[in-house]
């Protein structure tokens, strides 16, 4: 007996022949796709299109053995999926397209195909992410969000930043989410040693020839005097160098990949140092 899955990916494919094997690891799957047109929209498309408006791609998945664990084939189907879209995008150059984090795969129905070739549905699983629901979440408008819309006021952009390092680690775009993480520090180092020295008077072509001096004398030298205390030498900072500065640096010079801990980690220490510098600014 053999697992088959039945999904789809949210962009029509351009490739007409319908049959491919793909390898994972040691495992060799059977993947059967083709394109399938909404209805009033035969043979058209939209460019670049990610929101399947007029087609998408239906895929059939069969495993080379029988997995009964829902967890291993939600992690099947997500690796399947996500390698026939890398190389689709590389072969074909449509850049537009990027792989499915595992918290927008598609729905995913499983039948078993028994040795006579008939099939049976499996129902131990046919839905292919348990989300977890939960009541609806409601909110007050913030005073703060009020003054900004009113004013507005351009948004603090070591925060924004920061978010986006959060929204690229929900979306499984790892390498982005470090780069963003550390952005959102190195700006934010700027933003409190700038207005530090703004403040006391410092005039705007000595503080951007301060600024200009690099990171590490921010931090040594002038960190301290906008904060009080000194940044180097904390745990926070051993933290932000081990598992962030470090590895953003390896990502923008060697190209090194990144996993989905290590992506954790750097935002957790990128959250700490954010914190440290937020909590000790003098102005």
């Amino acid at each position: 007996m053999q697992t088959l899955v039945r999904t789809k990916i949210p962009y029509p494919l351009i490739w007409d022949d319908g049959r491919l094997h793909i390898r994972i690891k040691e495992s060799v799957f059977d993947v059967r796709f083709r394109r399938q047109y909404r209805e009033g929209s035969n043979n058209v498309e939209i460019r670049h299109d990610r929101l399947e408006r007029v087609a998408n791609t239906t895929v059939k998945i069969l495993f080379p053995t029988l997995v009964e664990d829902k967890n291993e084939r939600l992690m099947w189907v997500h690796a399947v999926l996500n390698r026939l879209i890398e190389v689709y995008r590389f072969t074909t150059g449509e850049f537009y397209l990027d792989t499915l984090p595992k918290n927008e795969l598609p729905d995913f129905e499983v039948l078993i195909v028994n040795d006579d070739g008939t099939l049976s549905p499996d129902m131990t699983h046919v839905w292919s992410f348990g989300l977890g629901l939960t009541l609806a979440r409601t909110a007050r408008v913030p005073d703060e969000a009020r003054q900004l819309l009113v004013e507005s006021t351009e948004l603090p952009i070591a925060r924004i930043l920061y978010l986006n390092a959060r929204r690229e680690e929900l979306l499984e775009n790892y390498r982005l989410a470090v780069v963003e993480a550390e952005s959102a520090f190195e700006v934010s180092v700027h933003e409190i040693v700038s207005r530090y020295y703004r403040n006391g008077g410092v005039s705007p072509a000595k503080i951007d020839n301060i600024l200009d001096a690099g990171l590490k004398n921010l931090l040594q030298d002038h960190v301290p005097k906008s904060c009080g205390k000194q940044f180097v030498g904390t745990e926070e900072h051993g933290v932000w160098e081990a598992r962030l500065y470090d590895l953003r640096n390896k990502i923008v010079h060697q190209g090194v990949s990144v996993t989905a801990d290590d992506a954790r980690n750097a935002l957790a220490a990128a959250e700490r140092a954010l914190e440290w510098l937020a909590n000790r600014a003098l102005i």
